[in-house]
């Protein structure tokens, strides 16, 4: 169902449609899942910036505007209800806004949120994403003929998107082994690393290495951790309690001896 320049994603039927219509036209989904009528910064999302002039006609010429929405207080049919919800389901959805890119075959390119600086801000975002997929169609372009330099790039990439699939698989009944399955494969070497290295994944690691009992390994991420300089998780980290994680395995920390045995009258 067309909402304006933005459809509803309501069915398989559309959602196929959609996918079928970016491949032919060269452009990338723009889905925005939201709570139009309840979660303030998607309300705050619409209004600065997914609602303007400015944002419409820009975004039009590459990206084809997808809202799959969860309301509260309007009703909506319960076929179209479930069927949204098998799309959050799919994508891993935890919170909202969330704003993903994805191709024509439904695989996900980039993911944000909510940005402030209105429209212009907002598709000097969404162009980097487009420009960094364009680099990696070419690069794919060139491991598909032979390019052993690409050929390596692509691999790695391809680690990395494995293990970004497993960090979105997380929920609160598979934490631990999801935490043991990224900290497995940190031991075999796949590791994501840069911005990709944020607190939701260092977190599981360490996880993963307070499971496996791995002293050396859990000091490194700790490290990791407690580096991390955005606001949200310097607020958080302290909150993890990770001295009393690492006693729970391995004894005090270097540095944080206990105390000595009063000496027996």
């Amino acid at each position: 169902m067309e909402a304006g320049p933005w459809t509803n994603a309501d069915s398989e039927e559309i959602w196929n449609g959609l996918l079928a219509r970016a491949t032919k036209e060269n452009k990338l989904l723009l889905v925005d899942f939201t709570g139009s009528d309840w979660c303030g910064w998607c309300v705050k999302l619409k209004s600065e910036v997914f609602s303007t002039e400015a944002f419409l006609a820009g975004a039009s010429k590459d990206f084809i505007l997808v809202e799959v929405d969860f309301p509260k207080k309007t009703e909506i049919a319960a076929e179209i209800k479930a069927y949204r919800q098998s799309l959050a389901k799919q994508y891993s959805i935890a919170g909202y806004p969330t704003i993903l890119l994805l191709d024509g075959n439904g695989k996900k390119v980039a993911k944000t949120g909510y940005q402030a600086g209105g429209p212009e801000n907002y598709l000097t975002h969404l162009a980097k994403f487009k420009a960094d997929h364009a680099a990696v169609l070419e690069l794919r372009k060139k491991a598909e003929a032979g390019d052993k330099d690409a050929v390596a790039q692509c691999a790695k990439m391809d680690k990395a998107d494995a293990l970004k699939s497993l960090l979105g698989s997380v929920t609160k009944a598979n934490a631990d082994q999801v935490a043991n399955d990224l900290f497995d494969k940190y031991l075999a070497g796949e590791v994501l690393e840069g911005p990709d290295a944020n607190f939701p994944y260092l977190a599981l690691l360490v996880k993963g290495a307070a499971n496996r009992k791995n002293v050396e390994a859990f000091d490194k991420i700790r490290a990791q951790l407690e580096a991390l300089t955005d606001p949200k998780s310097k607020a958080i980290v302290p909150q993890m309690k990770l001295d009393d994680m690492r006693k729970g395995f391995a004894g005090p920390a270097e540095g944080s001896a206990e105390p000595e045995e009063a000496p027996k009258p």
